[in-house]
């Protein structure tokens, strides 16, 4: 399934669609949060190599980081300054190949790697050099047989036994029945633990096209948001309530540790969604439907927001660190960081063209987009 952001053309499969605008709104009131500065320094500039687009990025000990580069199925590992260590990968089904760079993460042994085409981990040393693989497992048995299938959404974590930490959806016949969650999965593919239930999401509007189901994402909706940090052990969801008080709630877990799970909410204060917003939103969305039945499902939509979301994005360090995006204004990015227990410590801006992939404590890694189309590696540096 393809998104689309206002300004593009927009297409359609035969069995469904999703309609994404994304629209610009005003950065929230954060509180007692203290603006500090940054700087973003270039480990790895475009201009100068070859690479393809890149990924996923991972921190690791020591100051090294682990990026991903998908359209070479090549996972590379740079020092501290930005010098190339190793790499590893090319297209293929070898022992040190990939088909996919699905995802990775930490590892105790190093790092992890899934190839969803290949149905298979590989795991990498700390130097970055192929370990071993192991298989994943064609089906997931529920904890409960008749309880319904389950559909692998994501990985998110590997641990010692080659024990996998999975998203996964609930499908059952009626929506009431159906959910994601986080579980802990065994290597034979059995369910054997339910670590965090993942809340619904309510920014889209079904409608019909030609028979077939599609739906509409509501603009300026952002639905729980959601993160789990590189070593799979700690997990986060974030959402906002309006009633008593409008609010924001931030859940966590930490896999083996219950007594550690917490939740911590903080005042906020929102832009309300004026009606010329909502008449633009709506005007753009049946503009650019590509089918009729779309124009008149966007005519009729329903379930605006009363007020801008506070935030759009989450990243979650090792550490328990938090670092939450608002939405960005036409020249920059504003984040939130909290710490490990919650408490809002610092709110940074960056430029526009800086998109984060990690995070840790007061650092950040990214990737900065230049005018040519190449893409630089950079560390964010709170000051």
């Amino acid at each position: 399934m393809r998104a689309f952001a206002a300004g593009q053309a927009l297409s359609y499969t035969n069995w469904r669609l999703l309609i994404v605008l994304t629209l610009l709104s005003a950065a929230p009131i954060t509180g007692s949060a203290q603006r500090l500065g940054v700087s973003v320094e270039a480990l790895v500039q475009g201009a100068d190599v070859t690479y393809g687009p890149i990924g996923a990025v991972l921190p690791l000990r020591a100051g090294r980081v682990a990026v991903a580069f998908p359209q070479e199925r090549v996972v590379r590992l740079f020092s501290p300054t930005g010098a190339l260590l190793s790499e590893t990968g090319q297209r293929g089904s070898g022992p040190a190949d990939f088909a996919t760079l699905s995802a990775f993460g930490i590892h105790p042994a190093g790092f992890w790697v899934f190839d969803r085409n290949n149905a298979r981990f590989a795991l990498l040393t700390v130097g970055g050099k192929p370990n071993r693989v192991f298989p994943m497992p064609t089906a997931i048995r529920p904890l409960n047989p008749t309880g319904g299938e389950f559909n692998l959404l994501a990985v998110h974590g590997v641990g010692a036994g080659d024990t996998v930490l999975v998203r996964v959806q609930r499908r059952a016949p009626l929506a009431a029945g159906r959910y994601e969650a986080l579980f802990l999965m065994s290597p034979a593919g059995q369910l054997f633990q339910e670590l965090m239930r993942i809340p619904a999401d309510p920014c889209f509007q079904e409608a019909t096209v030609e028979g077939q189901l599609a739906s509409i994402r509501i603009p300026f909706c952002v639905g729980a948001l959601f993160a789990v940090s590189p070593d799979g052990l700690r997990m986060a969801t974030m959402k906002v309530e309006q009633v008593p008080s409008r609010r924001a709630c931030l859940s966590r877990r930490v896999v083996g540790l219950p007594t550690a799970n917490q939740e911590t909410c903080w005042p906020i204060s929102v832009r309300a969604v004026t009606d010329q917003e909502r008449d633009s939103a709506r005007a753009e969305l049946i503009a650019k439907a590509p089918h009729p039945d779309l124009k008149r499902a966007a005519a009729n939509l329903t379930g605006f927001p009363a007020t801008h979301p506070p935030y759009r994005r989450m990243l979650m360090g090792d550490d328990g660190w938090v670092w939450l995006e608002a939405p960005p204004s036409l020249e920059t990015r504003t984040w939130v960081l909290l710490d490990a227990v919650g408490k809002r410590v610092a709110e940074v801006v960056l430029p526009k063209g800086v998109e984060l992939r990690a995070v840790s404590r007061m650092l950040a890694w990214g990737v900065r987009s230049a005018e040519d189309g190449t893409e630089d590696l950079v560390r964010v540096v709170v000051q």
